[in-house]
């Protein structure tokens, strides 16, 4: 899930080939008359990793884009198994990263499901509007929502999906071009407190 979608350009990297192209040699021509649709474009973003270690695969969702419904039905239309997915990684707290993450943990249906994320995608956030409005955000979903999965809070390095993958942990923003989104805000009892623009992200 992206943004955008291009399903017109072409590559010539090995790595990176059209969707119509990787799924039909992914799933093979049948599959692809009874089943393919083109995956949709949203504001928000979920990509799939897969990896590779002594002749085993793993798979880990890194985000879930915005809406309830679209890293699910981009799964179905390009055939991936979501029930495959060993740990979902969550890089920050904005609600066009996890909007789907109720939907993909019933669809993955795992039991203490690792979700990696940061004690900070907790707190309460909005924005605030040219006249000092603050709309507020989605709440991030609670540890009772996401059950029978589990939430993995850590700052420091994780290794996750059989330790194939390392999730950095806590990046500080540190250099002067780091701003961050100046009208993000933190709320405290419904008062803004703190820009989240400042948070760092994993």
């Amino acid at each position: 899930m992206d943004n955008s979608a291009d399903f017109l350009s072409t590559i010539e990297w090995e790595e990176a080939q059209q969707v119509r192209k990787w799924v039909k040699e992914s799933k093979g021509e049948e599959w692809i008359k009874e089943h393919f649709l083109l995956p949709v474009a949203e504001h928000g973003f979920s990509m799939l990793v897969r990896l590779f270690c002594n002749g085993a695969s793993h798979s880990v969702l890194f985000d879930t884009g915005g809406s309830p419904e679209g890293v699910v039905a981009n799964a179905d239309r390009m055939g991936f198994d979501l029930s495959e997915i060993e740990s979902i990684v969550l890089s920050h707290c904005h609600y066009d990263h996890f909007g789907g993450l109720l939907t993909a943990l019933k669809v993955v249906n795992k039991r203490n499901l690792p979700i990696i994320v940061r004690e900070d995608m907790f707190k309460t956030r909005g924005v605030a509007d040219v006249n000092g409005t603050i709309r507020k955000h989605p709440d991030f979903p609670t540890d009772y929502q996401v059950k029978p999965a589990r939430y993995v809070r850590t700052k420091q390095p994780y290794l996750t999906a059989d330790r194939t993958l390392l999730v950095t942990g806590e990046i500080p923003r540190e250099t002067d071009f780091e701003k961050g989104v100046p009208q993000d805000r933190v709320l405290a009892n419904g008062n803004p407190i703190l820009g989240s623009g400042m948070i760092e992200q994993l």
